[in-house]
């Protein structure tokens, strides 16, 4: 995140509102993982996440972020 300027804000804002990017599909550990992008701040943010499942609880695991 440092590395490529992106806030946490920004990765948020990616994942509840960017459109998909590429399609969700299934990784090599087994978990759903999709692309999601959003224009923000004049930059256009490209967010890979991973959907994990721990104890029966999902979590969103961020993969890397692109500029």
């Amino acid at each position: 995140m440092r590395k490529r300027k992106i806030t946490l804000m920004e990765i948020k804002k990616c994942l509840e509102r960017g459109s998909i990017v590429e399609p969700a599909h299934l990784n090599i550990q087994g978990n759903w993982q999709a692309t999601l992008g959003y224009f923000i701040a004049g930059d256009y943010i490209k967010v890979s996440a991973a959907i994990e499942q721990i104890n029966e609880k999902d979590f969103v695991i961020v993969i890397t972020m692109m500029l």
